[in-house]
């Protein structure tokens, strides 16, 4: 396939056609014929007329210096009688924006017109999928970003420049449409590829398919009791754009995007085992591969939303992107339990939380984390779009919650748009590449240069100083307000919530910014802090969603923690260093292996799970206490077995059924004493992490004794 170009002239297909035909290939075979010999016999082919009017870009030639002949396909429309009286109205002509295709022999080409309609954005798109008998595997994607339009009353013609996936000489495009009445059926669109220098390549005759670019079916379950948002009329409160009903499936439309309904929602009973049972990121990553009856770990347009109650993190948390393991952003999960009303103000935020958090799954980042897309753009603090926090609004004269949704037209914004529109399959297409592929962009220019800012706060990033390979990483966030004034911050550091951003550079040079496996979007947590007063929180780095193991060779690591005020100001630490040692016996190397696998980092960052995709990583973390109980690595293993044993934890059996892991308090209690009775002794532990365990074990002696406490009470005199 490498040596394969669908852009280049056309090659012998013969033997494709050699075989039985379905009737729906016959007519679309037929339907090309026809067109083809309508191109042969059409005597006064003539190239766009210099008094055709233009759109957007009307009447410029290409970017590139060489001229193209179009009169080859140009097609005139037949001749009609002259009609006995004037027509008053002159007819309305179809709009020539959507999506494309053509009877795949071998090449099948799926093309993306972007010239009218609902805010073009001038542009065409394309992917290219290769067939062989009876399977079609995708080959590659490109986009034309600056085109010349040429419209006259019987066509429109698009010609640009396309940048492939593929290497390729021929990346001159030209599409012609046939203007149609909305009275006649969608005409077809007619392309012809060119090297720069005008040699012709392939030609394709795509039939209209859809005012739509991309169609996705969406998979939405909904916890037991749980009223899953229909939708919201925008001009219910005060907002801007126009007031309209919007639904998911609506605000995706808006945007060219239309969203089917894969089925009726299934109901999760979790309620029945738990009534006060909160989501934790364990039991979601669990249930949404054996729940989600679409999922497959392949490049799918099928996404699947939860409509849940609550999640562990707390009030604060309203919607997660999973975005986990293997093929990644194929489903998220939204939380009712703070908006869980049918006012106007908790419908407002049903449709933007459920919006956005699909929004990710499309490879959507925050607006103002754009710079760490790839590639990286500015951040956009002042966006009013799906994709930015309420909260986090500022732009430059106006900031916070009231004044987005004053001025919110719930939409994407323009960039956004085209990204959904017109992105590269890959990069879009779910189970595609992973949430930000390359956003931590390598060489990142500014990672070793600490920013000059007078915002009066100061970040540091706390991290062990050397540590045997293997060790999860955790580090401590601290913020603290050096001024003379009460500073507001947000309280969350987590990079999970993405406030906080942590770039790291391996031993070998290059350069990454950490993106934890699960994102967590939150309603940020506001707080004065006072002169001399600081925050300080602990988080697990260990395991990135694309790279996996971060810390997985010996050498030297440095660290840089970026830090957004409510002002949407960066602060940046000073660099740290960690350094990973090399394995210096049989039992360092043994225990180092145990604790790099994908499936032990998951349960680090997890804090431990049941989960049955997770069971290869439980193993090794049991192996590690039977065989190496006295390593002060095996600590780091208590304090996570501990933690999960401390918590019940909800699966889905095979016949997707709820059933309840009771928490195991003796064991948690017995694993947890051993880590804070003696934490010195072991390898990579924070102050919060210590404090953490100590709060869990405080808990779990309390409830023991209100339980003896009961049971004497009720015993007899």
């Amino acid at each position: 396939m490498n040596n394969i170009d669908p852009s280049a002239p056309s090659q012998d297909y013969t033997s494709q056609l050699d075989r039985e035909l379905s009737v729906e290939e016959v007519a679309a075979i037929e339907s090309y014929n026809e067109d083809q010999s309508l191109l042969t016999e059409a005597s006064a082919l003539t190239a766009p007329s210099s008094q055709s009017a233009g759109i957007g870009m009307a009447q410029n030639q290409p970017k590139s210096t060489a001229s193209l002949d179009t009169s080859d396909i140009q097609i005139q429309p037949k001749a009609t009688p002259i009609p006995l009286e004037p027509i008053p109205i002159k007819p309305i002509k179809r709009r020539v924006s959507g999506r494309y295709s053509n009877c795949p022999r071998p090449w099948k080409l799926e093309l993306r017109v972007d010239v009218d309609g609902y805010k073009p954005a001038k542009m065409l798109s394309g992917d290219f999928y290769y067939s062989s008998g009876s399977t079609q595997s995708y080959f590659g994607s490109f986009r034309v970003d600056a085109p010349s339009i040429y419209v006259s009353d019987t066509q429109v013609t698009v010609i640009g420049i396309a940048e492939c996936t593929w290497n390729t000489s021929y990346k001159k495009i030209r599409v012609i449409i046939p203007r149609h009445t909305i009275y006649q059926p969608a005409a077809n669109a007619y392309v012809q590829w060119y090297t720069l220098t005008n040699k012709k390549g392939s030609e394709y005759v795509c039939l209209y398919d859809s005012a739509y670019f991309r169609t996705v079916q969406l998979e939405q379950d909904r916890e037991q009791g749980i009223s899953a948002f229909t939708s919201y009329n925008t001009g219910s409160l005060p907002s801007g754009g126009t007031p309209r009903t919007l639904t998911v499936a609506k605000a995706y439309a808006e945007a060219g995007v239309q969203i089917q309904s894969a089925g009726s929602a299934n109901v999760v009973p979790s309620s029945d085992a738990n009534a006060n049972h909160k989501w934790n990121n364990a039991e979601l990553h669990d249930a949404m591969e054996k729940h989600f009856s679409l999922w497959k770990n392949d490049p799918q347009w099928k996404v699947w939303l939860l409509h849940a109650n609550a999640h562990e993190y707390g009030t604060g948390l309203l919607g997660i992107m999973y975005d986990q393991k293997d093929k990644q952003r194929q489903g998220c999960a939204s939380f009712y339990q703070t908006i869980d009303s049918n006012s106007a103000s908790d419908l407002r935020d049903q449709l933007y939380v459920n919006v956005h958090e699909l929004g990710h799954c499309f490879n959507l980042f925050h607006s103002f984390h754009k710079q760490y897309m790839n590639p990286p753009v500015p951040n956009r603090p002042g966006s009013l779009s799906w994709m930015n926090y309420p909260g986090n609004y500022n732009n430059g004269s106006e900031s916070g919650s009231n004044a987005f949704w004053a001025a919110f037209p719930f939409q994407f914004d323009s960039l956004e748009t085209i990204h959904l529109r017109h992105a590269f399959r890959s990069d879009i297409a779910m189970g595609g590449n992973p949430f930000g592929q390359g956003a931590a962009a390598e060489g990142h220019g500014s990672f070793m240069d600490n920013i000059r800012d007078d915002t009066g706060l100061e970040l540091s990033l706390l991290t062990p100083i050397s540590i045997p390979l293997g060790t999860p990483v955790n580090v401590a966030i601290n913020l603290e307000n050096i001024s003379a004034s009460s500073t507001q911050v947000f309280t969350d550091l987590n990079p999970a919530s993405s406030l906080t951003q942590i770039t790291l550079q391996k031993p070998n040079g290059k350069v990454i910014t950490y993106h934890p496996p699960i994102g967590q979007c939150i309603v940020p947590a506001l707080q004065n802090l006072e002169p001399g007063e600081s925050i300080q929180q602990s988080a697990y780095i260990g395991f990135d969603s694309e790279e996996k193991q971060l810390f997985d060779m010996p050498g030297a690591y440095q660290l840089l923690a970026t830090y957004y005020t409510p002002a949407g100001e960066a602060i940046r630490s000073s660099i740290s260093q960690i350094r990973i040692n090399a394995p210096m016996n049989q039992e360092a190397e043994d225990l180092a292996e145990l604790l790099l696998g994908d499936e032990q980092g998951m349960l680090f960052f997890l804090e431990g799970s049941h989960s049955d995709f997770l069971q290869k990583g439980n193993d090794a973390f049991q192996e590690v206490l039977e065989r190496f109980p006295n390593n002060p690595l095996a600590g780091q293993v208590s304090l996570m077995e501990g933690l999960k044993a401390s918590r019940d934890f909800l699966k889905l059996d095979e016949k997707k059924q709820p059933f309840l892991i009771k928490k195991d308090e003796r064991r948690s209690e017995q694993l947890l004493s051993s880590v804070v009775s003696a934490p010195e002794k072991i390898f990579g532990l924070t102050s919060q992490s210590i404090q953490h365990a100590e709060q869990r074990l405080s808990e779990l002696k309390s409830k023991k004794g209100a339980k003896i406490k009961s049971r004497k009470d009720a015993s007899p005199a």
